[in-house]
């Protein structure tokens, strides 16, 4: 996405927060209010659990259980998800680490089969990578996969060889800098949730989550959980909305809208640079 989409999206996205729900989500998602509308982002996971130790992993993959995707369920909910939207933009296929599930290449093709137009891309911190089998590059190639490459610090040396095994195997690849976490978390649970809400989603930070029957509004209330046993903590975890159900326009309705979760997420947040270990709670909390 060039610099100036980005701009121009993320005022999009401050001006739909600030709407009713049914104009932001007209405005977020340029899709007027249908039976079978368009639905911008969707992320999964294919594993919970991942072969680093962020500290601050939005997704709270140090503290997750070895955890992966079923195939016939992530199955049923894009046939589902097919029959709600006329369209999903974009979906990365998430963790965790993906590449440590054994059947990576089925999910790829379960997603392409359903949204032929989308986006499609394989987010991996790349410690795999290189050594992945002729099948897997065949199905990035045949589905239209990019990978999408997390670059912390201990990836960068790998950097241009991975390029070139890309290159090599003719699927585009795309490198994102990851070299600082931010610390959000308000044990408290003070913050304004419409204040918090407005500011994410003003951020660009618009990331619904498919897991298992249900789309939640972002990583932090899906996976609340972990968090929770973690740090003998109670920050609410949130319940989603079903596909079974709902209808596309209610679900970008409720994507639109804040939850509890939002009072433990400050818009102020604290950068510390990456690291690698066991984890430490601090480096989650504000």
């Amino acid at each position: 996405m060039s610099r100036l989409s980005f701009l121009a999206a993320s005022a999009a996205n401050r001006l739909a927060a600030c709407l009713p729900s049914s104009l932001g989500r007209w405005l977020r998602n340029r899709s007027w209010p249908c039976a079978r509308p368009v639905l911008r982002y969707l992320e999964f996971h294919l594993t919970d659990h991942c072969n680093m130790n962020c500290g601050g992993c939005t997704h709270f993959a140090p503290m997750a259980d070895r955890w992966f995707a079923d195939k016939e369920r992530v199955t049923a909910d894009f046939d589902r998800l097919k029959a709600l939207f006329r369209n999903i933009r974009e979906i990365r296929v998430m963790g965790g680490e993906p590449l440590l599930h054994p059947d990576c290449v089925s999910f790829l093709q379960i997603v392409r089969d359903a949204f032929p137009a989308c986006r499609l891309a394989l987010v991996t911190n790349g410690l795999l990578l290189a050594r992945q089998s002729a099948e897997f590059w065949k199905a990035c190639r045949a589905t239209r996969t990019i990978i999408s490459l997390s670059v912390y610090p201990p990836v960068r040396p790998q950097v241009e060889m991975l390029t070139a095994r890309c290159r090599e195997e003719r699927v585009p690849l795309e490198c994102v800098e990851s070299g600082m976490f931010l610390a959000r978390y308000i044990p408290e649970g003070n913050v304004d949730v419409r204040k918090a809400f407005r500011f994410c989603r003003g951020s660009w930070y618009f990331c619904p989550i498919l897991r298992e029957g249900r789309v939640y509004r972002c990583a932090m209330g899906c996976y609340a959980a972990y968090w929770n046993r973690a740090a003998k903590d109670g920050m609410p975890a949130e319940d989603g909305i079903a596909l079974g159900s709902a209808t596309g326009p209610e679900i970008l309705d409720y994507l639109m809208r804040p939850m509890p979760t939002c009072a433990y997420c400050s818009p102020k947040a604290r950068a510390f640079a990456w690291r690698n270990g066991t984890p430490r709670l601090e480096d989650w909390i504000r």
